[in-house]
């Protein structure tokens, strides 16, 4: 975690994992969206990650490239402006 410079905080989370096409990021934080039927997961995480990041002030945003992974960025405003 780390103090942006518009006095934000952020917060990166990589994965060397699946990655996603950029039509699947714009889905990705449904609730119950699952892109992968062979893992174990109900579709939730992401949706509310993004939930709570919003009712904080702040946004979440992706990259993900298929074959390469994902970076996962939220940000919110610091606590002093809370």
């Amino acid at each position: 975690m780390r103090q942006t410079l518009d006095e934000q905080w952020s917060l990166e989370m990589q994965d060397d994992g699946l990655g996603l096409e950029a039509r699947q990021q714009a889905a990705l934080f449904a609730s119950f969206r699952r892109f992968y039927q062979h893992l174990e997961d109900l579709g939730l995480g992401l949706y509310r990650a993004k939930k709570i990041t919003e009712n904080l002030g702040g946004h979440v945003e992706v990259q993900g490239e298929p074959g390469v992974g994902s970076t996962f960025r939220a940000y919110v405003p610091s606590p002093t402006k809370l």
